[in-house]
C-alpha cells in the first residue's frame, strides 16, 4: 500500500508517522487542443470558487474529504484553504499556523515524505493526530518509542471528530481479530513502539489475516 512519512523531531521523543492511502487510478493527461478550453477555464474557476465557499461551510470531515478529492488537481492555495477549514472548523479550537497547514497538505495532496523540524510547543501533534482526518479511508501509523507518550497521544486523537485510534504495546492482546481490524480499516490511527512496529506490526503487514 502506497504511503508517505512525516518525521518530527521533539526533545522528549522521536515520533515517525506513516500516512497510508489508498490506491488510485492514474490521472490521465492529453496534450490537444480543446476549441472550448477557454470556456471551461471559467467554468473551472467558478468550481474552485465552489470548493473555498463549501469548505468553510461543511459539516463534518466526511464533507472535508470529499473536497479534498475533488480539489486534486485545484490551485495549491485553494487546497490549503480546505485543510485550514477542516481544522479550525471541525477539529480543534484555535487557528492553525500557517506551518502546519503546510504540512498536512505536503502529506495530503503531495503524499510525498515529509520532515520537519520545529521547535517545542510548535504544535506537530496536531499534523500526524489531523493528516488522516483529511483522506478518505486514510490510517496514520504513529511510531513513539515511550509508551506514556504514545497513550497521551491516542487519549488526545479519541477527541477528534471521526478519529478511532488505537493504541498498541507490550502488554495488548495482538489477536486475529486486531489484525483484522486493522486490515479493514476500523482505526485511523495506529499508535505504537518501534519494537512492535517492527515485529508484530509488520508481520501482520507482510501476510494479511483476511
Amino acid at each position: 500500500m502506497p504511503c508517505n512519512a512525516f518525521l518530527g523531531r521533539d526533545l522528549r521523543v522521536y515520533p515517525i508517522v506513516y500516512l497510508f492511502h489508498a490506491k488510485q487510478g492514474k490521472h490521465s493527461k492529453t496534450a490537444t487542443r480543446d476549441p472550448e478550453s477557454h470556456d471551461r477555464f471559467i467554468h473551472k474557476g467558478h468550481q474552485h470558487g465552489d470548493l473555498v465557499h463549501n469548505a468553510e461551510n461543511t459539516t463534518n470531515m466526511l464533507a472535508i474529504q470529499g473536497l479534498v478529492e475533488k480539489a486534486r488537481h485545484a490551485p495549491e492555495e485553494l487546497q490549503k484553504n480546505i485543510i485550514r477549514a477542516g481544522l479550525q472548523r471541525h477539529l480543534y479550537p484555535f487557528e492553525p499556523r500557517q506551518k502546519q497547514v503546510d504540512a498536512i497538505w505536503h502529506l495530503v495532496f503531495k503524499k510525498k515524505d515529509l520532515l520537519l523540524v520545529a521547535k517545542t510547543s510548535f504544535g506537530k501533534s496536531v499534523i500526524f493526530q489531523a493528516a488522516p482526518l483529511f483522506c478518505s479511508g486514510g490510517i496514520g501509523l504513529i511510531i513513539i518509542p515511550l509508551d506514556q507518550i504514545g497513550q497521551e497521544q491516542c487519549i488526545k486523537i479519541q477527541r477528534l471528530p471521526g478519529a478511532r485510534p488505537v493504541f498498541i504495546n507490550g502488554r495488548t492482546d495482538k489477536t486475529d481479530i486486531l489484525a483484522q481490524d486493522i486490515e479493514i480499516g476500523v482505526y485511523t490511527h495506529l499508535t505504537m513502539g518501534p519494537e512492535i512496529a517492527a515485529g508484530w506490526f509488520r508481520s501482520i503487514s507482510k501476510e494479511p489475516v483476511l
